[in-house]
């Protein structure tokens, strides 16, 4: 669990422009698991397989596991807004509203 972490906050970025954490809110933390470890391999970054991730993320007891759920991605939403989309999300090259993350106390 320790290593996910080490690895989430090297590959987030800062908080000015978070590049996992989908939360609007400041006082959680909402990553999409698939994301992360995409983004851990493009950056060659060692993490556990995804299923074991899953199992050990559960019992994480620095940033505790509230729950997973569909959030609305403020990623998604600034991404689209600096682009000129719409919430239409019509556009082919819109980014979802709602993704999919596992959710953590910050």
């Amino acid at each position: 669990v320790q290593t996910f972490w080490e690895a989430y906050e090297y590959l987030n970025g800062d908080d000015a422009e978070p590049l996992l954490n989908h939360s609007c809110d400041s006082t959680l933390i909402a990553i999409n698991l698939n994301q992360f470890v995409q983004r851990a391999a493009e950056k060659k970054q060692q993490i556990p397989l995804l299923t074991d991730l899953k199992k050990l993320l559960k019992n994480s007891r620095n940033r505790k596991f509230k729950e997973t759920k569909a959030v609305s991605s403020a990623i998604n939403r600034d991404y689209n807004k600096r682009r000129g989309f719409d919430n239409s999300g019509i556009e082919n090259s819109a980014r979802p509203e709602t993704v999919k993350c596992w959710i953590f106390e910050a």
